[in-house]
This record gives structure tokens, sequence and C-alpha cells, in this order.
């Protein structure tokens, strides 16, 4: 009845590399501060970014698998298919308040 059979399935994790590098680590901010009544400015430095210590690695796993098939000496064949992937431990960017100093801030969904 079969003319050939096969059967295909993978599983495995991969991480997001998509993050900017260092994008999830406090910054300190360059700028400059003008005291009322004085021409000259002052070099500062400021707390620029907020860093999260509690970020982990975002990763996806996914489960796939297949069928393959060839029937009526091979005049019929397919394939059929499936997968499943779960993403675990999310990043994303949280926007922030204005008056909070801040913009935005790195969490994550777990």
């Amino acid at each position: 009845m079969f003319n050939s059979l096969a059967l295909r399935a993978s599983y495995g994790t991969n991480g997001n590399q998509s993050i900017a590098p260092y994008s999830t680590l406090s910054k300190i901010a360059n700028g400059y501060y003008y005291y009322q009544g004085d021409a000259n400015y002052t070099y500062t430095q400021a707390v620029g970014s907020l860093g999260n210590d509690d970020l982990v690695w975002e990763s996806t796993t996914g489960l796939n698998f297949g069928l393959d098939f060839s029937i009526l000496k091979n005049r019929l064949s397919g394939s059929i298919d499936g997968y499943a992937t779960r993403t675990n431990n999310l990043a994303f960017t949280l926007q922030l308040p204005s008056a909070s100093g801040f913009t935005n801030h790195h969490s994550e969904c777990r």
C-alpha cells in the first residue's frame, strides 16, 4: 500500500539574540548643569538607564514532527507536519512614566 513512509521529529531550545548587548544593564549618562547666575557649566554624571538584576535569558523551546508518505506507486505523495513552541522569560521594554526620571525599563514576563 505505501511506497514510502518516513517519520520526522525534532526538539530543541534556542535563546533570543536580538536584544542589543548591554541594553539591560544600568548605564551612567554624562551631562552639563548650569547653576543659576553662573555662566559656566559643571560636568555631571547620573544614572541614565535602569538595569534589571533579575533578568534571565529568554528562550524558546520547540517540538516539530512530520510524516512523509507516498502511495499508489508514487502517484500520490504528501507530508503532514505539526509543531508546538513555547517562549519562557519573554524580555520586553516596559514604558515608565516620565515623572520617574526614566522613560523605559527592561522587564520580563515569566
